[in-house]
């Protein structure tokens, strides 16, 4: 649906969305839904993930292709997701009959009653809940109120660690890397942050140079099943050029850590969506000339890395790395010119 939210109706409505975003900063525990990186509530926005702009013949057709309810409305939860201001820069247009449209939509759409419970009860939140909330809204590119929380929320974090310590630790912190121009977010809690600690320390290594390692051997598993389906689509004597990826998201979490024998060994979890485009040259019916093919595909994947590190080699304990693709999703097509 496209009309005006009705009075009351929990949703979008472009002027004062503090409240709103603020429900979704929580359900989706401060990470932006597109390069999942944990954000500072100032650095978020709002996203449409169908656009706002959709025409009602247009959504009537991404209701049907993504297999929404009737009374999926543009400007409710279902189609709100969080996002940091450096992507809703540079996200561009996107492919929105994508697998990967799907499932953020699904995430979105489970989060519904959450939002509009959160939402509703901010208006009733007592003092001290006022007092947190503003806090954590607060704009902290202003210089002065930077210093104010740096200097009063490791009170409020070691009352929080006090009440319920398993909380404290489920803070997240942003060790993301560049992967020849690729950019791939890695969040540790507080066991990745020990787990990081522990390999700096008796490894001398780095827990984010072995994830890049990791994240390329995937990265080169997808690009050649990729391009072998690229060629099964266009013929054998194909001259296919490199294969290039575009738009491209790829974010680990720290899954757990242990000492096995002489090794210590670091898991992690990782999903990867990217849309590839290649082009090939290919003999004609005739064989006395040459075509044009063009190659467009998406990929979605989750994988699973394990790291180990063998301690009995204390000068050089390099890491070895296991890459299992736990799941794939893919769909191409080849069009001659």
């Amino acid at each position: 649906m496209t009309r005006p939210l009705r009075p009351g109706e929990i949703g979008y409505r472009g002027t004062d969305d503090v409240v709103l975003r603020g429900a979704l900063y929580e359900v989706w525990k401060s990470r932006c839904a597109f390069c999942t990186r944990p954000q500072a509530f100032y650095e978020t926005q709002i996203d449409h993930v169908i656009a706002k702009t959709t025409t009602t013949a247009e959504l009537q057709e991404l209701i049907d292709f993504h297999g929404l309810t009737v009374d999926f409305h543009l400007h409710r939860p279902g189609n709100l997701v969080l996002i940091c201001t450096t992507c809703n820069t540079k996200k561009g247009k996107r492919n929105l009959q994508a697998r990967s449209i799907s499932l953020l939509l699904d995430e979105a759409r489970s989060y519904t009653s959450e939002v509009d419970r959160l939402t509703r009860e901010h208006v009733t939140a007592r003092k001290v809940a006022k007092g947190l909330i503003t806090a954590v809204r607060a704009n902290l590119k202003d210089p002065k109120t930077c210093t104010e929380f740096l200097d009063n929320a490791p009170a409020i974090v070691q009352t929080l660690a006090v009440l319920d310590e398993r909380k404290a630790a489920d803070y997240l912190v942003d060790r993301s890397f560049d992967l020849d121009g690729v950019d791939v977010s890695l969040s540790l809690n507080a066991l990745g942050r020990t787990a990081e600690a522990i390999i700096a320390s008796l490894c001398s290594g780095s827990l984010s140079e072995a994830t890049a390692d990791g994240v390329a051997q995937v990265l080169a598993k997808l690009t050649e099943t990729v391009t072998s389906q690229f060629h099964r689509r266009g013929s054998d004597d194909a001259d296919w050029r490199p294969t290039e990826s575009e738009q491209m998201a790829i974010s680990l979490d720290f899954s757990n850590y242990a000492r096995r024998g002489d090794y210590l060994e670091v898991n992690l979890e990782g999903v990867l969506s990217a849309e590839f485009v290649a082009s090939a040259a290919q003999s004609n019916d005739w064989g006395d000339g040459l075509v044009d093919l063009a190659a467009w595909g998406i990929v979605d994947c989750t994988f699973a890395l394990a790291l180990r590190w063998d301690l009995r080699f204390e000068d050089e304990p390099d890491a070895d790395i296991e890459v299992e693709i736990t799941e794939i999703y893919s769909d191409h097509s080849v069009t001659r010119n």
